[in-house]
């Protein structure tokens, strides 16, 4: 029941339609080590929030696999263990997204990349992280 409330909430803050659901979460920042929220991998679409809770204004962004053009390993700083590894989603307009912070963003990829298969996207390849 409590999985069905959060899915619920899930969808209501990223206007998604009723099929969609969690599959799995990250933590991770979005664009700076401040910007902390959670990264979610949902059937159609990778989502981030800063918050599911505070749904005015919460920066919530959706990326539809269907829109995403590549999804590249980055190293955005080079301070701490896990603050380097990035992945950066790159849209079809051109426009970048680049989340950071990932203790295991190898997994997060592989995770992304098993959704976006589904589709058929050439960019759905995981070889081994590096």
């Amino acid at each position: 029941e409590r999985q069905l409330k959060e899915d619920f909430l899930f969808r209501e803050v990223f206007s998604l339609a009723e099929d969609q659901y969690i599959i799995c979460r990250y933590p991770c920042t979005y664009n700076s080590l401040i910007s902390h929220g959670i990264l979610y991998i949902a059937p159609t679409c990778v989502c981030f929030s800063y918050s599911l809770v505070h749904k005015e204004n919460n920066g919530s962004i959706v990326l539809p696999y269907l829109e995403i053009k590549s999804v590249e390993r980055v190293k955005r700083f080079s301070i701490g263990i896990s603050v380097g590894k990035a992945l950066e989603f790159t849209l079809k307009d051109g426009k970048t997204h680049t989340f950071a912070s990932f203790a295991h963003r190898g997994t997060v990829l592989r995770d992304i990349c098993t959704q976006a298969k589904i589709f058929g996207l050439p960019w759905a390849v995981v070889e081994d992280e590096k």
